[in-house]
This record gives C-alpha cells, structure tokens and sequence, in this order.
C-alpha cells in the first residue's frame, strides 16, 4: 500500500495511510439515521460533494481540509456511539448479522440485476446463502477434530488463516457498512472453509454419530439465513434504474432515460435522484417547465442537493422567471459558499432583476474565490462603471 499512502499524502497535504475520508465513511456507517448499510445521511449530499468536505466546512462554520473533514465525521460519529448507546448497540448487531446475508447487498454495482441482464450469472446457483452453511460447518468441525487426540495438529489448524480472512471482514463491516462490494474479498477464505466442511462430511458418511453434527450445523445455519435482516431491496433496484437512466440520458437517449427514472419511482416514490435525473434529461429535451418540476420533487426529499438547486435555477433563468431563479441560486450558494460560478450565475440573475448592489457583492464573491472567472470579472467590471455613471 506504500504507493497509494504516498499518493494521498501528497494529495491530502499531510500524512495520509489509505483513504482521506475514511472518517466520513465511519460516519456514514454510525449516525442516527444509519441502518447498517449505505445510505445518505442528511447532513450530506454525496452526489455533489463525495469526500464531504464541503458539508462539513458548512457544519463546522470555517472550510476545511480534506484530512480535516474526515477528522470531523469521525469525531461526529463517535459522538453518536457514546451519546446514543443503545442505538449504537441495535446498529451494532445489525451489521454483525448483515455481514451474512444471504442477498449480495448493493452499493454502486447490484449484483441481482447485473445478474438478470448476464447470462453466466443467471443461470449460476450457487450464491453465499449455499456456501455459508458448509462454511461455518468448516470452521467449527476444526474444533470438534481438535478434540479429538488422535488429529495431527496440522489437521487442526490449517483452516484458521481463512478464517482469519472472513473476520477481517466482518471486522470492517462491523466498524464501517455492510456491502457486498467489501464482502467479495472474502469470499475465497469463505469458500476454502466450506470445501474443508464438505469435505469432513464425506470423510464422516458412514459414521453416523460425526455425521450428525455437521448435518445439524449446515441445517441450523440454513434457516437462520431465512430470518437474517436484509436491505431495502425496491430501493436498491430503483437506485439501480437511477444509474442505467445517468447512462442513457448522457449518451442523448434522453425518453429512454425518462421511462427508466419513473421506473426507479414506482419502486422508490421518494428517489430524489430519480426526480433529478428527470429534471435533466426533460431539459436536454428543453422541456423547461417540466425540468422545473421535476427538480422541485426532487429537492423535497433532498433539501441539500446543491446541483439540484443550481440546475433548477438555470432552468427558471432560461425561463426568464428571474425571481425564482434568484431564490435557486441563492440556496444553492448557501450550501456551497465557495463557489465561485454558483456565486457568479447568482449575482448575474440578480443584476437581470435590478438589484444591482447584491449582485456586485456576490460578483466580487465570485472573482475572489476564482480570479480567472472571466464572465464574472466582465460583469463586474460593467456594473461597477453603471454605478459610477449614477
């Protein structure tokens, strides 16, 4: 890892062992609205700001800096740990249970979709809800044979390294989320464990009093996937449809976009992104009024979505409906101050509105942050000379 250590070192401004956001990332998996996988806190809006930083320079009132930001995430969930006690203790059990679900639980990729659309994958039984049972056999029937005296001590303690593997994994998914993306890893030490598990029950077929145990194991543990917690999964394939409508509408197939975003809300009515992503493809289509709407919807369960707010307040600009596209860019700037073209689209609606002395601040906002912002410089400069000139 030393290479990608002194990546992000070098990156970050200060010594930086693996992720730069490693705080934000505990923080995601130990809030008060967490529940045990990956879902947006509301304090954030990860499509806009991935790392963070921004919405906890807003929180902590002065910017920071990336390594700063993952301090402070950190910092805000231990809180949540020690202020929250038996919630954290729910939590807690939740994700040492996730950790075994049957169901490869999505973050970005959905592997029971990927699955549908490939053919390999959809006609493969054999998922973790077969291989856990002969697995966890495989890890416990070490301890039955190293009861026995009569084992090598090389029999007892060569599946160990792989058991090690899957803890370190439940270790992570304990501390962090549960994700199938972070299982996958695992899943050799999982799979050597359930070949020596099958592999004890054939050596104990024709006897019935070793045999038994396994059974009862491989059995027990079966049926206590059935009653595992899950994840939410209509709003994992709606999240799905969410992506496959980013693809469509970038490549210009903007009413098959649509058609997969109102897909994405039947089985998620409050996707937010879906509401957004409707509002851009419709755009593209210039069906402004529309767009309007859609990212309305989409800002009421997603109050903090900077980008929302800036495109529906292009949209209103171009609609020449300049009050309400002043109200977008003005939310949008306070939820990212500093942005030097948020502040510049903010103050040019309001110099179109007549309000002169806000736009020249925001202008002068704009030109600080980014002094190259040409279009911000030039319309500073003429306000500045109409000023003069009155």
């Amino acid at each position: 890892i030393a290479p990608l250590s002194v990546y992000q070192t070098r990156a970050a401004g200060q010594l930086v062992l693996l992720t730069p956001n490693g705080g934000l990332n505990l923080f995601i998996g130990n809030n008060p609205a967490a529940r045990g996988i990956y879902s947006n806190p509301p304090e954030l809006d990860i499509e806009s700001d991935f790392t963070g930083t921004r919405s906890a320079s807003l929180l902590a009132g002065r910017t920071l800096t990336i390594a700063e930001s993952s301090r402070f995430w950190a910092a805000r969930s231990v809180g949540f740990l020690t202020q929250d006690p038996g919630r954290a203790a729910w939590l807690l059990g939740r994700k040492i249970l996730l950790y075994f679900s049957p169901r490869e639980i999505p973050q970005i990729e959905n592997f029971s979709r990927i699955a549908t659309d490939t053919p390999p994958l959809r006609v493969a039984f054999l998922r973790f809800g077969w291989i856990l049972p002969f697995a966890v056999w495989g890890a416990v029937s070490g301890l039955a044979r190293r009861r026995r005296r009569s084992t090598q001590a090389a029999e007892t303690v060569e599946r160990w390294p792989f058991v090690a593997l899957v803890v370190t994994g439940w270790i992570a998914t304990i501390v962090f989320f549960a994700a199938a993306r972070y299982r996958i890893p695992m899943v050799p030490g999982f799979l050597v464990l359930a070949a020596i598990g099958i592999v004890e029950l054939w050596r104990n077929r024709r006897t019935p009093g070793r045999l038994l145990p396994g059974t009862a194991v491989i059995v027990a543990v079966a049926a206590l996937l059935t009653v595992l917690p899950s994840y939410p999964v209509a709003r994992a394939d709606a999240n799905s449809d969410y992506l496959l409508g980013l693809r469509l509408s970038r490549n210009g197939q903007h009413e098959d976009a649509i058609r997969i975003f109102h897909r994405a809300l039947e089985l998620d009515p409050a996707s937010g992104e879906a509401w957004h992503g409707i509002g851009v493809a419709m755009a593209a289509q210039g069906r402004l009024t529309e767009a309007t709407e859609a990212y309305r919807h989409a800002l009421e369960t997603m109050p903090l979505s900077t980008w929302t707010y800036y495109n529906l307040g292009v949209c209103l600009e171009q609609l020449e409906r300049f009050s309400e596209a002043a109200e977008a860019f003005g939310a949008a700037v306070s939820l990212q101050p500093d942005d030097a073209n948020l502040r510049y689209r903010w103050g040019a609606v309001l110099a179109r509105l007549g309000r002169t002395a806000d736009a020249v601040e925001q202008l002068e906002s704009a030109v600080r942050i980014d002094s190259g912002l040409q279009p911000a410089t030039a319309l500073l400069r003429r306000l500045r000379a109409e000023q003069e000139g009155n």
